[in-house]
């Protein structure tokens, strides 16, 4: 199903306030991501290829953000 311009680009602050399940939730991946974000930052030395991953961790979160509080 195709969305309107005023849908598609809402934010998850935008609709109903969150759930507690969906802020641990949230939470949850967070920490996930965070946590291999720095595993790779400690595992590898940096470079634009570090550089590149951590940039689509940060990508993954804010997927998964939309994924989370979709309405």
């Amino acid at each position: 199903m195709a969305q309107n311009n005023e849908t598609k680009f809402l934010l998850a602050q935008d609709g109903e306030p969150p759930t507690p399940h969906q802020l641990t939730i949230q939470r949850w991946f967070r920490g996930l991501i965070a946590d291999t974000g720095q595993y790779l930052e400690d595992m590898t030395d940096p470079s634009r290829e570090q550089s590149l991953a951590l940039t689509k961790l940060e990508e993954a979160l804010m997927w998964a953000g939309k994924a989370i509080f979709k309405s």
